[in-house]
Protein backbone atom coordinates (compact mmCIF):
# COMPACT_ATOMS: atom_id res chain seq x y z
CA UNK A 1 0.00 0.00 0.00
CA UNK A 2 1.41 3.32 -1.02
CA UNK A 3 0.20 6.56 0.17
CA UNK A 4 0.14 9.41 -2.88
CA UNK A 5 -1.29 13.17 -2.26
CA UNK A 6 -3.25 12.48 0.42
CA UNK A 7 -5.44 9.92 -0.88
CA UNK A 8 -5.17 5.87 -0.64
CA UNK A 9 -3.95 3.56 -3.70
CA UNK A 10 -4.45 0.45 -2.52
CA UNK A 11 -2.59 -2.60 -3.84
CA UNK A 12 -4.82 -5.78 -4.43
CA UNK A 13 -1.69 -8.12 -3.98
CA UNK A 14 -1.11 -6.06 -0.65
CA UNK A 15 -4.33 -6.91 0.41
CA UNK A 16 -4.70 -10.46 -0.28
CA UNK A 17 -1.73 -11.45 0.08
CA UNK A 18 -0.50 -11.30 3.34
CA UNK A 19 -2.17 -10.86 6.56
CA UNK A 20 -0.33 -7.87 7.84
CA UNK A 21 -0.59 -6.16 4.35
CA UNK A 22 -4.25 -6.30 5.43
CA UNK A 23 -3.79 -5.27 9.30
CA UNK A 24 -2.28 -2.57 7.82
CA UNK A 25 -5.09 -1.11 5.56
CA UNK A 26 -7.41 -1.60 8.03
CA UNK A 27 -5.33 0.62 10.46
CA UNK A 28 -5.03 3.44 8.36
CA UNK A 29 -8.80 3.09 6.46
CA UNK A 30 -9.84 3.27 10.16
CA UNK A 31 -12.72 0.51 9.60
CA UNK A 32 -14.06 -2.37 11.21
CA UNK A 33 -13.75 -5.74 9.55
CA UNK A 34 -17.27 -7.55 9.40
CA UNK A 35 -17.80 -10.81 8.00
CA UNK A 36 -20.51 -11.26 5.47
CA UNK A 37 -21.76 -14.48 4.78
CA UNK A 38 -23.09 -14.53 1.39
CA UNK A 39 -26.14 -17.01 0.68
CA UNK A 40 -26.77 -18.91 -2.59
CA UNK A 41 -30.80 -18.99 -2.37
CA UNK A 42 -32.98 -20.45 -4.88
CA UNK A 43 -36.68 -21.75 -5.03
CA UNK A 44 -38.28 -23.59 -7.37
CA UNK A 45 -42.35 -22.82 -7.23
CA UNK A 46 -44.26 -25.26 -9.34
CA UNK A 47 -46.82 -23.84 -12.12
CA UNK A 48 -50.28 -25.46 -11.48
CA UNK A 49 -50.55 -26.28 -15.15
CA UNK A 50 -52.02 -29.56 -14.14
CA UNK A 51 -55.39 -28.08 -12.43
CA UNK A 52 -55.81 -25.16 -15.40
CA UNK A 53 -54.55 -27.17 -18.94
CA UNK A 54 -55.96 -24.37 -20.96
CA UNK A 55 -54.56 -21.43 -19.29
CA UNK A 56 -51.30 -20.16 -20.18
CA UNK A 57 -49.21 -19.31 -17.06
CA UNK A 58 -45.83 -19.08 -19.23
CA UNK A 59 -47.72 -15.72 -20.95
CA UNK A 60 -48.76 -14.53 -17.85
CA UNK A 61 -45.20 -14.84 -16.23
CA UNK A 62 -43.34 -13.80 -19.02
CA UNK A 63 -45.66 -10.46 -20.21
CA UNK A 64 -44.81 -9.13 -23.88
CA UNK A 65 -42.01 -9.73 -25.25
CA UNK A 66 -40.60 -10.89 -21.30
CA UNK A 67 -41.09 -7.33 -20.18
CA UNK A 68 -43.01 -8.68 -16.72
CA UNK A 69 -40.34 -11.55 -16.23
CA UNK A 70 -37.42 -8.77 -16.98
CA UNK A 71 -38.81 -5.93 -14.77
CA UNK A 72 -39.68 -8.72 -11.71
CA UNK A 73 -35.70 -9.58 -11.70
CA UNK A 74 -34.82 -6.12 -11.94
CA UNK A 75 -37.17 -5.42 -8.83
CA UNK A 76 -36.02 -8.00 -6.33
CA UNK A 77 -32.21 -8.09 -7.88
CA UNK A 78 -32.70 -12.20 -8.86
CA UNK A 79 -32.60 -14.67 -11.91
CA UNK A 80 -35.82 -15.71 -12.79
CA UNK A 81 -36.16 -18.83 -15.17
CA UNK A 82 -39.23 -20.82 -16.62
CA UNK A 83 -38.27 -24.24 -16.39
CA UNK A 84 -40.03 -27.60 -17.26
CA UNK A 85 -42.49 -29.14 -20.14
CA UNK A 86 -43.77 -26.66 -21.71
CA UNK A 87 -41.73 -23.88 -21.28
CA UNK A 88 -40.64 -23.47 -25.07
CA UNK A 89 -42.94 -23.09 -27.80
CA UNK A 90 -42.07 -25.85 -29.75
CA UNK A 91 -42.70 -29.04 -27.83
CA UNK A 92 -41.12 -31.49 -30.52
CA UNK A 93 -37.90 -29.23 -29.93
CA UNK A 94 -38.14 -29.82 -26.67
CA UNK A 95 -38.56 -33.38 -26.81
CA UNK A 96 -35.76 -33.64 -29.08
CA UNK A 97 -33.17 -31.75 -26.54
CA UNK A 98 -34.20 -33.80 -23.75
CA UNK A 99 -33.81 -37.15 -25.75
CA UNK A 100 -30.20 -35.80 -26.50
CA UNK A 101 -29.37 -36.74 -22.45
CA UNK A 102 -27.47 -33.26 -22.25
CA UNK A 103 -27.28 -31.91 -18.59
CA UNK A 104 -28.50 -28.81 -19.47
CA UNK A 105 -31.70 -29.64 -21.00
CA UNK A 106 -32.49 -32.65 -18.50
CA UNK A 107 -35.21 -29.80 -17.07
CA UNK A 108 -37.50 -30.75 -19.71
CA UNK A 109 -38.23 -34.05 -17.76
CA UNK A 110 -40.04 -32.21 -15.09
CA UNK A 111 -42.91 -30.38 -14.67
CA UNK A 112 -43.43 -26.97 -15.49
CA UNK A 113 -42.19 -24.64 -12.49
CA UNK A 114 -40.29 -21.19 -11.80
CA UNK A 115 -36.51 -21.28 -10.51
CA UNK A 116 -35.48 -18.31 -8.53
CA UNK A 117 -32.15 -17.17 -7.91
CA UNK A 118 -29.90 -14.87 -5.98
CA UNK A 119 -26.68 -14.12 -4.33
CA UNK A 120 -26.74 -11.92 -1.04
CA UNK A 121 -26.27 -11.93 2.29
CA UNK A 122 -28.69 -14.73 3.83
CA UNK A 123 -31.37 -11.87 5.11
CA UNK A 124 -31.90 -10.03 2.55
CA UNK A 125 -31.68 -13.26 -0.18
CA UNK A 126 -34.49 -14.18 1.76
CA UNK A 127 -36.53 -10.74 1.66
CA UNK A 128 -35.61 -10.61 -1.97
CA UNK A 129 -36.77 -14.49 -2.85
CA UNK A 130 -40.01 -13.69 -0.61
CA UNK A 131 -41.08 -10.78 -2.87
CA UNK A 132 -40.31 -12.71 -6.05
CA UNK A 133 -42.64 -15.33 -4.31
CA UNK A 134 -45.64 -13.06 -3.34
CA UNK A 135 -45.42 -11.64 -6.92
CA UNK A 136 -46.02 -14.60 -9.05
CA UNK A 137 -48.54 -15.98 -6.10
CA UNK A 138 -50.52 -12.76 -7.61
CA UNK A 139 -49.56 -13.66 -11.46
CA UNK A 140 -50.16 -17.51 -11.42
CA UNK A 141 -54.24 -16.96 -10.51
CA UNK A 142 -55.68 -17.91 -13.62
CA UNK A 143 -58.29 -14.95 -15.18
CA UNK A 144 -61.32 -16.57 -17.28
CA UNK A 145 -60.99 -15.60 -20.53
CA UNK A 146 -57.02 -14.55 -20.71
CA UNK A 147 -55.45 -17.22 -23.15
CA UNK A 148 -51.89 -15.39 -23.33
CA UNK A 149 -50.26 -14.28 -26.75
CA UNK A 150 -51.10 -11.68 -29.09
CA UNK A 151 -54.68 -11.90 -28.23
CA UNK A 152 -54.85 -10.94 -24.34
CA UNK A 153 -57.97 -10.68 -22.78
CA UNK A 154 -60.91 -13.00 -24.97
CA UNK A 155 -64.40 -13.46 -23.68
Amino acid sequence: MKRTSGNLSLNSSALFCSTHSAAIAKRQLNFACIPVVLAFNFLCILIPNFRHPHFNFVGKILGPKGASLQAMAKQFKCHIYVLGRGSTKDRAKEQELLNSGDLQYAHYGGPLHVKVETIAPAHVAYKRVAGVLETLSNTLQPVSGFMGGRGGFRG
